[in-house]
């Protein structure tokens, strides 16, 4: 069975587990308390539709400038007019359903953010076409603006030129210091991102070894980083640290988890967030357990002693890596 050139492309630069996919970039987001997860995903929405409603004001002065129907030279070569007016009605559809689509989510979160728990999982489908949509449209305007360049000012090969340098240098600096940014601040994000996005981004992560044995490298450690400030967020205990617990330091089993965060977030899971657990942190505290490593091995009677016994078997639950968990 024969191969396309792009599935010998990926071949080469194999990247074990990627999902290869957009929806990788959101990920993280879901991990986020429920406040914060429906604020941001508001102002996500909110400023795709902005940026998309304020870059069609530079798509079409672009467009007006380029254009042998408007500012453009109609005497320039026809085949190069063909092919801007192609390029530019196809940046102009981007642009225009880059707001539509940010105006709909921004709404939609509006409306439902507060009350889904999954509305970040439900959404990463509109969240990703958003982002390929500025990334096309971008594209599209800086391929538009080089023929525009070059329909207006050629056949005067010194300004022309000049024009396509500074171009070229402010979309390269612009989109590696982009890939920079995305390759430090989420490597594991980037890891799973299609193939193409990584070329276009930061293609040193995947045309040298060493840059992706660094990202492979940077994007572990964003996972287990993810992961500690989840369980430490929902107040939670790591069960791989837990089942490791006998060969480890016992002291640095919970190194991400206070006793404060591990009752909220039993009180979280038993229906009771809102509750005041300071109390129950005062008491232990009165007898010197201030470390979640001093719970361990406690029953649930003696936990009660402490606390209500609903809220001391949902720690003691949580301390065996039994807890019942936070979608």
């Amino acid at each position: 069975e024969r191969k396309s050139c792009w599935s010998r492309l990926k071949a080469c630069f194999a990247r074990p587990g990627s999902m290869d996919s957009m929806d990788a970039c959101w990920f993280s987001l879901m991990l986020e308390p429920t406040g914060s997860r429906s604020a941001r995903v508001i102002m996500l929405g909110e400023a795709y539709a902005l940026f998309g409603a304020l870059f069609l004001s530079c798509t079409w002065i672009l467009y007006e400038y380029g254009s042998a129907k408007a500012y453009g030279d109609a005497e320039g070569d026809a085949r190069v007019g063909r092919v801007f007016e192609a390029v530019m009605a196809l940046a102009i559809m981007c642009n225009t359903f880059l707001a539509l689509n940010g105006m709909t989510l921004w709404v939609l979160s509006i409306l439902q953010s507060e009350s889904s728990q999954q509305w970040v999982f439900t959404v990463r489908g509109m969240l990703s076409l958003c982002l390929n949509l500025v990334t096309i449209t971008v594209v599209l305007d800086f391929i538009g603006m080089v023929l525009a360049v070059y329909s207006n000012l050629s056949p005067r090969w010194p300004e022309t030129i000049i024009c396509f340098v500074v171009a070229a240098i402010l979309h390269i600096s612009w989109n590696r210091t982009l890939g920079d940014i995305l390759v430090t601040s989420m490597p594991l994000e980037f890891y799973h991102t299609p193939l193409a996005h990584k070329l276009s981004t930061n293609p040193a992560s995947v045309l040298t070894k060493k840059g992706r044995q660094k990202l492979q490298t940077d994007a572990r450690a964003r996972a287990e980083e993810l992961k500690q400030r989840a369980y430490q967020r929902r107040g939670a205990i790591d069960p791989n640290q837990t089942q490791q617990a006998a060969f480890g330091d016992e002291g640095r089993q919970y190194p991400c988890v206070g006793i404060g965060s591990l009752l909220r977030g039993a009180a979280s899971r038993l229906g009771k967030s809102e509750h005041d657990v300071t109390s129950y942190e005062a008491r232990l505290a009165e007898d010197w357990i201030e470390e979640v490593s001093q719970l361990r091995g406690m029953s649930v009677d003696f936990l009660a002693r402490y606390m209500p016994w609903a809220l001391a078997n949902e720690v003691h639950m949580s301390l065996m890596g039994r807890g019942r968990g936070d979608t």
